[in-house]
């Protein structure tokens, strides 16, 4: 977790392909994260993915972004429980961490 936090926070110095080809495949992590059945090590999780975002501009992450709201699968009938528990625990921090460049709610 803490290696991708890492390369999530490093790829902005990368050339363009480089950052797509890296972008490709921390995709594909969170693919199996989210897939997990399991919350123990959602908190690791969850804190690897905020460190990756930490004083970003939301622009700067829309990947990750679309990524974890896009394109995993929504809930349905025969979705497990623990992984909705587990999608939700991933995003919550995320969803925080971008906070500060919104308006407040009045």
């Amino acid at each position: 977790s803490e290696i991708l936090g890492g390369l999530m926070r490093g790829i902005k110095y990368w050339p363009l392909d480089w950052q797509q080809q890296a972008k490709d495949q921390v995709n594909g992590i969170l693919e199996f994260i989210v897939s997990i059945p399991e919350m123990e090590s959602a908190g690791a999780w969850a804190s690897a993915l905020r460190f990756g975002i930490f004083d970003r501009h939301p622009t700067r992450v829309s990947w990750l972004m679309q990524s974890l709201f896009d394109n995993f699968p929504p809930y349905h009938k025969d979705t497990n429980s623990t992984l909705l528990c587990r999608r939700m625990a991933l995003l919550k921090p995320i969803i925080n961490e971008l906070s500060w460049r919104g308006s407040p709610l009045q």
